[in-house]
């Protein structure tokens, strides 16, 4: 990672307003140089402005969006609802939204790794469900082709929502403290809380799901420094979510079940505790990284 240099170009009395003015326009290619210029580039935060965010957020995420109706409307709007909030802070502060939000294409390498990630976190919770005896093929499922692409880009479409505003918004402000993804990852577990607690009881969101989303968030975190860009991470999240939801669980209720079926759930879903132990495996290196980093 490059070091941040804004500060002294911004109080450099040697640099030209011209040259001021090319630091902070948008990168006119996707080339490697120019994402990691504009990634690098001072977002100017404040702590009043991104504490307001973030409770602005959690409040949206835990109270009002339980007015709301439970349909696809009320689903995107709550994923999204990261990001337009980002946006409109990013108005507000007058800073461009490629800047604000990371959304370069960045270093291409990194979307390999985002993609491979959940796939082998998917395959070692597999095999641990089905080596301990909790998980078992369904009967009679098949691969939805037809369908297949559509979820898989809907899921990638519902997590940018997210991605833009908790690793381009948030992470952007925070990236420079050491313990940057713990902050955002308590923010990122707050924010899910409401859906979690109520669907999967308190024991499962302390102690499964909060931790998860700890080393998640180390995961994210990395993917954005090393691509400067948040469409790794997007392309993570949505990933993930499609193997966990469309492909391997699937929706039984809805007649729809995945690859297995499971007698504890819990332990055998991705973000069961087994998904939690292959995770813990696979991240360590991606935390290591970050704190050898800061």
């Amino acid at each position: 990672r490059a070091p941040n240099t804004s500060t002294a170009h911004r109080s450099d009395p040697c640099v030209t307003s011209e040259e001021s003015e090319t630091r902070l326009s948008p990168p006119r290619t996707n080339d490697r140089h120019n994402a990691l210029r504009i990634y690098e580039l001072e977002t100017r935060p404040t702590m009043p402005t991104t504490i307001a965010w973030i409770l602005l957020n959690l409040l949206i995420s835990n109270v009002l969006l339980e007015l709301l109706p439970g349909n696809v409307g009320t689903f995107f709007l709550g994923m999204w609802s990261p990001a337009l909030t980002a946006m409109l802070f990013l108005l507000a502060e007058r800073q461009p939204f490629t800047q604000g939000l990371a959304m370069h294409v960045g270093q291409r390498r990194v979307y390999a790794i985002a993609a491979l990630v959940p796939v082998i976190v998917a395959g070692g919770t597999v095999g641990l469900g089905l080596v301990t005896g909790y998980l078992g093929f369904s009967e009679g499922w098949r691969f939805p082709v037809g369908g297949a692409l559509g979820t898989f880009l809907v899921w990638i479409i519902a997590s940018l929502g997210e991605e833009l505003g908790w690793r381009g918004y948030l992470h952007r402000r925070l990236r420079h403290h050491k313990h940057a993804p713990l902050l955002i990852g308590l923010v990122w577990a707050a924010w899910h809380y409401r859906q979690v607690f109520g669907a999967a009881g308190p024991r499962y969101a302390l102690f499964v799901f909060t931790p998860m989303v700890f080393l998640t968030s180390f995961v994210l975190s990395e993917l954005v420094e090393r691509g400067h860009s948040v469409w790794p991470c997007a392309l993570y999240h949505g990933v993930w979510n499609f193997l966990r939801l469309k492909v391997l669980a699937g929706h039984p209720s809805r007649g729809a079940p995945g690859i297995f079926s499971s007698t504890a759930p819990q332990l055998t879903e991705m973000e069961g505790v087994f998904g939690l132990l292959v995770l813990a495996i696979i991240s360590a290196s991606f935390i290591g990284s970050w704190y050898r980093a800061h």
